[in-house]
Protein backbone atom coordinates (compact mmCIF):
# COMPACT_ATOMS: atom_id res chain seq x y z
CA UNK A 1 0.00 0.00 0.00
CA UNK A 2 2.87 2.60 0.84
CA UNK A 3 3.96 2.03 -2.56
CA UNK A 4 0.99 2.41 -3.92
CA UNK A 5 0.59 5.68 -2.23
CA UNK A 6 3.90 7.22 -3.28
CA UNK A 7 3.15 6.21 -7.08
CA UNK A 8 -0.09 8.32 -6.70
CA UNK A 9 1.47 11.31 -5.44
CA UNK A 10 4.42 11.39 -7.74
CA UNK A 11 1.97 11.52 -10.37
CA UNK A 12 -0.49 13.68 -8.76
CA UNK A 13 -3.30 11.65 -10.00
CA UNK A 14 -5.04 10.66 -6.59
CA UNK A 15 -8.89 11.04 -6.68
CA UNK A 16 -10.87 13.43 -4.06
CA UNK A 17 -14.15 12.32 -2.87
CA UNK A 18 -17.74 11.91 -4.14
CA UNK A 19 -21.11 12.42 -2.62
CA UNK A 20 -23.82 10.03 -3.73
CA UNK A 21 -26.53 11.60 -6.80
CA UNK A 22 -29.97 11.88 -5.37
CA UNK A 23 -31.07 14.20 -7.85
CA UNK A 24 -33.01 12.35 -11.50
CA UNK A 25 -30.53 11.31 -14.01
CA UNK A 26 -31.21 10.21 -17.33
CA UNK A 27 -29.49 8.20 -20.07
CA UNK A 28 -29.17 9.06 -24.03
CA UNK A 29 -31.45 7.57 -26.38
CA UNK A 30 -30.42 5.55 -29.26
CA UNK A 31 -30.22 6.14 -33.02
CA UNK A 32 -30.14 5.04 -36.41
CA UNK A 33 -27.18 7.60 -37.80
CA UNK A 34 -29.00 7.95 -41.26
CA UNK A 35 -31.43 9.38 -38.62
CA UNK A 36 -29.52 11.77 -37.68
CA UNK A 37 -28.15 12.82 -40.82
CA UNK A 38 -25.01 10.74 -40.66
CA UNK A 39 -24.09 7.07 -42.59
CA UNK A 40 -23.06 4.57 -40.50
CA UNK A 41 -21.11 2.95 -43.25
CA UNK A 42 -18.57 5.87 -42.69
CA UNK A 43 -18.91 5.69 -38.68
CA UNK A 44 -18.66 1.56 -38.66
CA UNK A 45 -15.15 2.17 -40.69
CA UNK A 46 -14.09 3.10 -37.32
CA UNK A 47 -14.03 -0.30 -35.97
CA UNK A 48 -11.45 -1.83 -38.39
CA UNK A 49 -9.10 1.20 -37.38
CA UNK A 50 -8.92 0.78 -33.60
CA UNK A 51 -10.35 -3.19 -33.15
CA UNK A 52 -6.34 -4.57 -34.22
CA UNK A 53 -5.18 -2.45 -31.45
CA UNK A 54 -6.83 -4.94 -28.88
CA UNK A 55 -6.38 -7.84 -31.19
CA UNK A 56 -2.44 -6.99 -31.22
CA UNK A 57 -2.51 -6.92 -27.44
CA UNK A 58 -1.24 -3.12 -27.79
CA UNK A 59 -4.76 -1.80 -26.07
CA UNK A 60 -6.72 -3.73 -23.26
CA UNK A 61 -10.09 -1.96 -24.32
CA UNK A 62 -11.63 0.79 -25.38
CA UNK A 63 -15.00 2.38 -26.23
CA UNK A 64 -15.92 4.81 -28.39
CA UNK A 65 -19.46 7.05 -28.07
CA UNK A 66 -20.35 9.44 -30.59
CA UNK A 67 -23.83 11.00 -30.22
CA UNK A 68 -25.77 13.63 -32.54
CA UNK A 69 -28.50 15.58 -31.51
CA UNK A 70 -28.00 14.00 -27.96
CA UNK A 71 -28.23 11.12 -29.15
CA UNK A 72 -26.09 7.71 -29.43
CA UNK A 73 -25.51 7.41 -32.70
CA UNK A 74 -22.22 4.89 -32.41
CA UNK A 75 -20.75 3.23 -30.07
CA UNK A 76 -18.03 0.68 -30.32
CA UNK A 77 -16.28 -1.98 -27.73
CA UNK A 78 -13.78 -4.09 -27.09
CA UNK A 79 -11.17 -6.00 -24.96
CA UNK A 80 -11.76 -6.21 -21.13
CA UNK A 81 -11.59 -3.48 -18.37
CA UNK A 82 -10.46 -6.52 -16.12
CA UNK A 83 -8.43 -8.19 -18.61
CA UNK A 84 -6.82 -10.82 -15.85
CA UNK A 85 -10.86 -11.81 -15.30
CA UNK A 86 -11.72 -11.69 -18.63
CA UNK A 87 -14.00 -8.99 -17.52
CA UNK A 88 -15.61 -7.20 -20.91
CA UNK A 89 -15.61 -3.73 -21.07
CA UNK A 90 -19.11 -2.13 -21.34
CA UNK A 91 -21.26 1.27 -21.84
CA UNK A 92 -21.18 1.96 -18.90
CA UNK A 93 -18.04 0.81 -17.42
CA UNK A 94 -15.96 3.68 -15.05
CA UNK A 95 -13.01 5.35 -16.59
CA UNK A 96 -10.21 7.37 -14.90
CA UNK A 97 -9.94 10.34 -17.00
CA UNK A 98 -7.10 11.93 -16.00
CA UNK A 99 -6.51 15.32 -17.69
CA UNK A 100 -9.68 15.18 -18.95
CA UNK A 101 -10.68 16.32 -15.44
CA UNK A 102 -9.66 20.03 -16.57
CA UNK A 103 -12.83 21.16 -18.40
CA UNK A 104 -15.05 20.19 -15.58
CA UNK A 105 -12.72 21.74 -12.72
CA UNK A 106 -12.90 24.75 -15.22
CA UNK A 107 -16.35 24.73 -16.16
CA UNK A 108 -16.54 24.93 -11.79
CA UNK A 109 -14.09 27.44 -11.41
CA UNK A 110 -16.43 29.91 -13.98
CA UNK A 111 -19.28 28.94 -12.20
CA UNK A 112 -17.83 30.90 -9.14
CA UNK A 113 -17.02 33.52 -11.74
CA UNK A 114 -21.01 33.73 -12.81
CA UNK A 115 -22.18 34.03 -9.20
CA UNK A 116 -19.53 36.90 -8.45
CA UNK A 117 -17.41 34.87 -6.12
CA UNK A 118 -13.90 35.23 -8.23
CA UNK A 119 -13.04 36.77 -10.83
CA UNK A 120 -10.72 36.09 -13.80
CA UNK A 121 -8.43 38.81 -12.68
CA UNK A 122 -8.29 37.38 -8.68
CA UNK A 123 -4.72 37.09 -7.82
CA UNK A 124 -3.36 33.78 -6.39
CA UNK A 125 -1.82 35.44 -3.43
CA UNK A 126 -5.30 36.81 -2.43
CA UNK A 127 -6.04 33.19 -1.49
CA UNK A 128 -2.43 32.11 -0.43
CA UNK A 129 -0.06 34.80 0.76
CA UNK A 130 2.64 32.60 0.55
CA UNK A 131 2.61 32.51 -3.29
CA UNK A 132 3.74 36.42 -3.19
CA UNK A 133 7.24 35.81 -3.25
CA UNK A 134 7.43 33.27 -6.23
CA UNK A 135 10.55 33.27 -8.39
CA UNK A 136 11.24 32.33 -11.80
CA UNK A 137 14.09 30.54 -13.51
CA UNK A 138 13.39 31.31 -17.37
CA UNK A 139 12.68 27.49 -19.26
CA UNK A 140 12.69 26.16 -15.87
CA UNK A 141 16.76 25.86 -16.15
CA UNK A 142 18.93 27.00 -13.55
CA UNK A 143 21.88 27.93 -15.99
CA UNK A 144 19.30 31.04 -16.56
CA UNK A 145 18.90 34.19 -14.04
CA UNK A 146 16.75 33.73 -11.28
CA UNK A 147 13.87 36.40 -11.70
CA UNK A 148 11.55 37.97 -9.47
CA UNK A 149 7.42 37.75 -10.59
CA UNK A 150 7.18 40.62 -12.76
CA UNK A 151 3.34 40.65 -11.92
CA UNK A 152 0.66 38.34 -9.44
CA UNK A 153 -0.52 35.15 -10.91
CA UNK A 154 -4.16 35.56 -11.81
CA UNK A 155 -6.66 32.83 -12.08
CA UNK A 156 -6.83 33.34 -15.45
CA UNK A 157 -3.07 32.46 -15.96
CA UNK A 158 -4.18 29.33 -13.97
CA UNK A 159 -6.90 28.33 -16.17
CA UNK A 160 -4.79 28.91 -18.85
CA UNK A 161 -1.50 27.21 -18.08
CA UNK A 162 0.21 30.16 -18.28
CA UNK A 163 1.02 30.96 -14.58
CA UNK A 164 4.60 29.52 -14.57
CA UNK A 165 3.78 26.54 -12.90
CA UNK A 166 4.56 22.99 -14.39
CA UNK A 167 4.22 19.66 -13.96
CA UNK A 168 6.91 17.08 -12.87
CA UNK A 169 9.36 15.61 -15.01
CA UNK A 170 7.43 12.29 -15.59
CA UNK A 171 4.57 13.94 -16.73
CA UNK A 172 5.72 16.52 -18.83
CA UNK A 173 9.49 16.74 -19.54
CA UNK A 174 12.90 17.21 -17.74
CA UNK A 175 13.86 19.95 -17.18
CA UNK A 176 15.48 21.77 -13.56
CA UNK A 177 12.36 22.59 -12.22
CA UNK A 178 10.60 20.08 -13.37
CA UNK A 179 13.25 17.53 -11.61
CA UNK A 180 12.45 20.01 -8.82
CA UNK A 181 9.03 18.79 -8.76
CA UNK A 182 9.08 14.73 -8.51
CA UNK A 183 11.87 15.49 -6.03
CA UNK A 184 9.84 17.89 -3.42
CA UNK A 185 6.54 15.82 -4.42
CA UNK A 186 4.77 19.70 -4.20
CA UNK A 187 1.27 18.04 -4.69
CA UNK A 188 0.22 15.40 -2.65
CA UNK A 189 -2.90 14.45 -2.85
CA UNK A 190 -3.04 11.41 -0.27
CA UNK A 191 -1.60 12.85 3.08
CA UNK A 192 -1.88 16.60 3.00
CA UNK A 193 -4.66 19.38 2.71
CA UNK A 194 -4.82 21.68 0.39
CA UNK A 195 -3.26 24.37 3.17
CA UNK A 196 -0.45 22.24 2.99
CA UNK A 197 -0.06 21.78 -0.58
CA UNK A 198 0.00 25.01 -1.86
CA UNK A 199 2.69 25.81 0.97
CA UNK A 200 5.18 23.07 -0.47
CA UNK A 201 4.57 24.60 -3.68
CA UNK A 202 4.80 27.70 -3.01
CA UNK A 203 8.57 27.22 -1.70
CA UNK A 204 9.39 26.03 -5.91
CA UNK A 205 10.17 28.44 -8.33
CA UNK A 206 8.16 28.80 -11.63
CA UNK A 207 9.31 27.97 -15.08
CA UNK A 208 8.45 31.48 -16.55
CA UNK A 209 6.88 34.29 -16.16
CA UNK A 210 2.77 34.93 -15.84
CA UNK A 211 1.26 35.43 -18.82
CA UNK A 212 4.27 34.84 -21.11
CA UNK A 213 4.24 30.72 -22.29
CA UNK A 214 1.86 28.53 -22.40
CA UNK A 215 3.65 25.89 -19.61
CA UNK A 216 1.38 22.53 -18.88
CA UNK A 217 0.71 22.36 -15.14
CA UNK A 218 -0.79 21.97 -11.56
CA UNK A 219 -2.45 25.19 -12.31
CA UNK A 220 -5.75 23.03 -12.23
CA UNK A 221 -4.80 21.45 -8.42
CA UNK A 222 -4.28 24.88 -7.48
CA UNK A 223 -7.35 26.24 -8.68
CA UNK A 224 -9.34 23.16 -6.69
CA UNK A 225 -7.13 24.73 -3.71
CA UNK A 226 -9.21 28.21 -4.36
CA UNK A 227 -12.35 26.75 -4.85
CA UNK A 228 -11.89 25.21 -1.33
CA UNK A 229 -10.87 28.20 0.21
CA UNK A 230 -13.94 29.94 -1.54
CA UNK A 231 -16.72 27.66 -1.40
CA UNK A 232 -15.75 26.24 2.26
CA UNK A 233 -16.39 22.97 1.00
CA UNK A 234 -14.16 20.18 -0.58
CA UNK A 235 -13.32 19.99 -4.13
CA UNK A 236 -15.33 17.39 -5.06
CA UNK A 237 -18.73 18.16 -3.16
CA UNK A 238 -18.85 21.40 -5.26
CA UNK A 239 -18.20 20.48 -8.63
CA UNK A 240 -20.96 17.56 -7.42
CA UNK A 241 -23.65 19.90 -6.31
CA UNK A 242 -23.20 22.44 -9.04
CA UNK A 243 -22.18 20.19 -12.15
CA UNK A 244 -22.44 16.81 -11.69
CA UNK A 245 -26.40 16.77 -9.86
CA UNK A 246 -28.10 19.55 -12.02
CA UNK A 247 -26.09 18.12 -15.61
CA UNK A 248 -27.71 14.30 -14.08
CA UNK A 249 -24.12 12.88 -13.87
CA UNK A 250 -24.55 10.10 -11.78
CA UNK A 251 -21.23 8.15 -12.60
CA UNK A 252 -18.90 10.62 -11.80
CA UNK A 253 -16.19 11.87 -8.95
CA UNK A 254 -13.30 11.40 -7.35
CA UNK A 255 -14.01 8.31 -5.09
CA UNK A 256 -16.68 5.47 -5.47
CA UNK A 257 -17.91 3.71 -2.75
CA UNK A 258 -20.68 2.07 -4.17
CA UNK A 259 -20.38 -1.58 -4.62
CA UNK A 260 -21.46 -1.21 -8.53
CA UNK A 261 -19.47 1.52 -9.28
CA UNK A 262 -16.46 0.24 -7.55
CA UNK A 263 -17.24 -2.62 -10.07
CA UNK A 264 -17.71 -0.97 -13.59
CA UNK A 265 -14.11 1.00 -12.53
CA UNK A 266 -11.49 -0.28 -15.29
CA UNK A 267 -8.21 -1.74 -14.58
CA UNK A 268 -5.47 0.60 -15.86
CA UNK A 269 -2.56 -0.68 -17.71
CA UNK A 270 0.84 0.52 -18.54
CA UNK A 271 2.87 0.07 -21.77
CA UNK A 272 5.59 -2.73 -21.53
CA UNK A 273 9.22 -1.44 -22.51
CA UNK A 274 11.26 -4.82 -23.62
CA UNK A 275 14.26 -5.11 -25.81
CA UNK A 276 13.73 -8.75 -26.45
CA UNK A 277 10.26 -10.07 -27.64
CA UNK A 278 8.67 -13.11 -25.97
CA UNK A 279 7.87 -16.20 -28.73
CA UNK A 280 4.19 -16.29 -29.06
CA UNK A 281 3.37 -13.04 -26.48
CA UNK A 282 1.80 -10.23 -28.52
CA UNK A 283 1.03 -8.17 -25.43
CA UNK A 284 2.58 -5.07 -24.46
CA UNK A 285 0.60 -3.71 -21.21
CA UNK A 286 0.70 -4.66 -18.12
CA UNK A 287 -1.63 -4.17 -14.65
CA UNK A 288 -1.19 -1.15 -13.00
CA UNK A 289 -2.16 -1.52 -9.21
CA UNK A 290 -1.28 1.95 -8.62
CA UNK A 291 -2.92 3.60 -11.26
CA UNK A 292 -5.55 1.37 -10.95
CA UNK A 293 -6.14 2.38 -7.23
CA UNK A 294 -7.40 5.99 -8.45
CA UNK A 295 -11.24 6.41 -7.61
CA UNK A 296 -11.29 3.60 -5.31
CA UNK A 297 -9.46 5.50 -2.16
CA UNK A 298 -10.64 8.91 -1.09
CA UNK A 299 -7.44 11.52 -0.83
CA UNK A 300 -7.24 14.49 1.29
CA UNK A 301 -6.58 16.99 -1.55
CA UNK A 302 -8.34 15.50 -4.72
CA UNK A 303 -6.64 16.13 -8.73
CA UNK A 304 -8.52 19.21 -10.34
CA UNK A 305 -5.99 18.17 -13.20
CA UNK A 306 -6.16 14.74 -13.35
CA UNK A 307 -8.33 12.42 -10.73
CA UNK A 308 -11.61 12.24 -11.89
CA UNK A 309 -13.23 9.17 -12.90
CA UNK A 310 -16.45 8.98 -14.79
CA UNK A 311 -18.53 7.14 -17.75
CA UNK A 312 -18.71 7.87 -21.21
CA UNK A 313 -22.43 9.02 -21.06
CA UNK A 314 -21.99 11.25 -18.23
CA UNK A 315 -19.08 13.03 -20.11
CA UNK A 316 -21.09 13.33 -22.90
CA UNK A 317 -23.52 14.94 -20.81
CA UNK A 318 -21.08 17.58 -19.60
CA UNK A 319 -20.78 18.49 -23.41
CA UNK A 320 -24.17 18.66 -23.85
CA UNK A 321 -24.60 21.24 -21.29
CA UNK A 322 -21.93 22.74 -22.54
CA UNK A 323 -23.28 22.49 -26.37
CA UNK A 324 -26.74 24.06 -24.95
CA UNK A 325 -25.78 26.74 -23.53
CA UNK A 326 -25.62 25.54 -20.06
CA UNK A 327 -28.44 23.98 -19.98
CA UNK A 328 -29.05 19.94 -18.90
CA UNK A 329 -31.48 18.18 -17.29
CA UNK A 330 -34.11 21.28 -17.18
CA UNK A 331 -31.10 23.10 -15.48
CA UNK A 332 -29.49 25.98 -15.95
CA UNK A 333 -25.83 25.01 -14.95
CA UNK A 334 -24.07 27.69 -16.14
CA UNK A 335 -24.89 30.94 -18.19
CA UNK A 336 -24.44 31.03 -21.63
CA UNK A 337 -22.13 33.81 -21.46
CA UNK A 338 -20.04 31.57 -19.40
CA UNK A 339 -20.79 28.58 -21.67
CA UNK A 340 -19.11 31.72 -24.49
CA UNK A 341 -16.26 32.44 -22.51
CA UNK A 342 -15.40 28.49 -22.38
CA UNK A 343 -15.48 28.33 -26.36
CA UNK A 344 -13.54 31.85 -26.77
CA UNK A 345 -9.60 31.98 -26.61
CA UNK A 346 -8.52 33.37 -23.35
CA UNK A 347 -4.71 33.11 -23.88
CA UNK A 348 -2.80 36.11 -24.55
CA UNK A 349 -2.54 37.52 -27.72
CA UNK A 350 0.93 37.76 -27.95
CA UNK A 351 1.44 34.35 -27.45
CA UNK A 352 -0.58 33.41 -30.74
CA UNK A 353 -2.18 30.45 -32.40
CA UNK A 354 0.64 28.06 -31.33
CA UNK A 355 1.12 28.13 -28.08
CA UNK A 356 0.23 24.51 -27.41
CA UNK A 357 2.87 23.68 -29.67
CA UNK A 358 5.94 23.36 -27.74
CA UNK A 359 4.20 21.32 -25.02
CA UNK A 360 1.76 19.25 -27.26
CA UNK A 361 4.09 18.92 -31.00
CA UNK A 362 2.63 19.42 -34.27
CA UNK A 363 -0.38 17.72 -33.16
CA UNK A 364 -1.47 20.94 -31.34
CA UNK A 365 -0.35 23.06 -33.92
CA UNK A 366 -2.55 26.32 -35.33
CA UNK A 367 -4.90 25.78 -31.97
CA UNK A 368 -6.20 28.40 -29.32
CA UNK A 369 -6.97 27.87 -25.64
CA UNK A 370 -9.32 28.58 -23.17
CA UNK A 371 -10.44 27.20 -19.53
CA UNK A 372 -9.12 23.69 -20.01
CA UNK A 373 -10.10 23.28 -23.64
CA UNK A 374 -8.48 23.55 -26.38
CA UNK A 375 -10.20 25.00 -29.36
CA UNK A 376 -9.39 24.36 -33.15
CA UNK A 377 -11.12 26.82 -35.65
CA UNK A 378 -11.77 26.19 -38.89
CA UNK A 379 -8.85 26.55 -41.50
CA UNK A 380 -7.85 29.92 -41.76
CA UNK A 381 -10.80 31.46 -40.05
CA UNK A 382 -11.71 32.85 -36.22
CA UNK A 383 -14.73 30.30 -36.71
CA UNK A 384 -14.98 27.64 -33.75
CA UNK A 385 -14.88 24.34 -35.37
CA UNK A 386 -15.24 21.77 -32.41
CA UNK A 387 -13.24 22.24 -28.74
CA UNK A 388 -11.01 18.62 -27.29
CA UNK A 389 -8.66 18.03 -24.88
CA UNK A 390 -7.20 14.55 -23.68
CA UNK A 391 -5.89 12.30 -20.65
CA UNK A 392 -2.81 10.31 -20.16
CA UNK A 393 -4.72 7.42 -20.24
CA UNK A 394 -5.35 7.78 -23.58
CA UNK A 395 -8.62 9.36 -22.91
CA UNK A 396 -10.05 11.71 -25.02
CA UNK A 397 -12.69 14.15 -26.34
CA UNK A 398 -13.99 16.42 -28.88
CA UNK A 399 -17.56 18.35 -29.64
CA UNK A 400 -18.59 19.91 -32.62
CA UNK A 401 -21.27 22.88 -31.46
CA UNK A 402 -22.54 23.85 -34.80
CA UNK A 403 -23.03 20.04 -35.69
CA UNK A 404 -24.70 19.25 -32.16
CA UNK A 405 -22.25 16.40 -32.48
CA UNK A 406 -20.10 14.96 -29.51
CA UNK A 407 -17.72 11.96 -28.83
CA UNK A 408 -15.54 10.35 -26.93
CA UNK A 409 -12.63 7.35 -26.97
CA UNK A 410 -12.04 5.88 -23.92
CA UNK A 411 -9.06 3.36 -22.91
CA UNK A 412 -7.05 3.27 -19.16
CA UNK A 413 -3.82 2.41 -21.09
CA UNK A 414 -0.64 4.79 -19.58
CA UNK A 415 0.99 6.74 -20.88
CA UNK A 416 -0.04 8.39 -24.04
CA UNK A 417 0.31 6.09 -27.07
CA UNK A 418 -2.07 6.25 -29.61
CA UNK A 419 -3.41 9.72 -30.93
CA UNK A 420 -6.62 9.58 -32.50
CA UNK A 421 -8.30 12.56 -32.38
CA UNK A 422 -7.63 13.83 -35.67
CA UNK A 423 -9.16 10.00 -37.37
CA UNK A 424 -12.50 10.16 -35.13
CA UNK A 425 -12.89 13.97 -35.73
CA UNK A 426 -12.74 13.43 -39.51
CA UNK A 427 -14.39 9.83 -39.82
CA UNK A 428 -17.97 11.63 -38.40
CA UNK A 429 -17.35 15.26 -40.57
CA UNK A 430 -17.00 12.82 -43.54
CA UNK A 431 -20.16 10.68 -42.33
CA UNK A 432 -22.42 13.78 -42.66
CA UNK A 433 -24.70 13.05 -45.41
Amino acid sequence: MKQILVFLRKYLLIPGIILILSSPAFSYDKADPESQGLSSEVLNSLIPLVEPLIDEGKLPNYVISIYKNEKLVFESMKGYRDYENQVPITGDTIFWQASMSKPIVAAAVLKLIEDGKLDLEDELETFFPEFSDLMVFPEGSYRNTLQSLKRPITIKDLLTHTSGFTYGASIIGASDVANAYDQVNPIDNYTRNSSENMASLSELPLVGQPGEAFNYSVGIDILGAIIEKVTGVGLAEYVNNNIFIPTGMRDSGWFFSEADQRTRKATVYTQITRTVQVPGESISFEKSDMLSSICLFPPMFPSGGGGLCTTSEDFAKFLYMLINDGSANGNQVLKPETVKLMFTNLLPEELGRNALTNTFGSFAGNQYFSAGLGLVLEGDTEELDYVWWAGAANTLFWADPKENVVGTFLTQHFPVAYNIMDTLEETVDKAKK
